[in-house]
């Protein structure tokens, strides 16, 4: 971000999933000061597994609309490559192993268990993709319609969840 003042920055959000090995530490921290920026922005590193980076914007975001700052940078990184998946020396809790061994679930196996605690089948999910598909305005976007809302996180702004194509 070249063109970026970076003194107007007050804080730096990055999510990691595995912060551990190369990404670990405050990697948030060490990446913006390998990127030169300030030593006196501050910075952390936050873990929410699959969604850490998606939490990290949330964090910057809600810190804004709140009032508690102006300009935050948030993102997400993992490097695949260095960090194995469930890290270099996965220790699950031997209590939670036994009594509730779902704790250590990957995403993959949580949302078929989802799927089947719900019926809901591949073939739905499938038809729903595909229905996307067809639906989409040939710019990429496919339109949704809001179904319920989540949050009003302040008087001018309300967050929805959209999740389905109009019929």
């Amino acid at each position: 971000m070249p063109k970026l003042d970076t003194s107007l920055i007050e804080d730096v959000v990055v999510g990691c999933a595995m912060p551990e090995g190369e990404q670990g530490m405050n990697v948030a921290r060490i990446a913006m000061l390998r990127a030169g920026w300030p030593v006196e922005i501050s910075a952390m590193t936050i873990n929410r597994f699959c969604s850490s980076g998606l939490q990290a914007i949330a964090i910057g975001a809600e810190r804004i609309a709140a009032g508690h700052a102006e300009v935050i940078v948030a993102g997400g990184t993992e490097s695949m490559s260095l960090v194995p998946m469930g890290g270099h020396k996965p220790a699950p809790n031997p209590v939670l192993v036994d009594t509730y061994p779902d704790t250590y679930l990957t995403t993959g196996l949580a949302a078929e268990n989802h799927a089947r605690d719900y019926a809901i089948s591949r073939d739905l999910i499938h038809w729903e993709s595909q229905s996307r598909t067809r639906a989409d305005d040939g710019m990429g976007e496919t339109p949704l319609r809001s179904v319920r809302t989540i949050i009003d996180i302040a008087p001018s702004v309300t967050r929805t969840m959209s999740t389905s194509a109009p019929s």
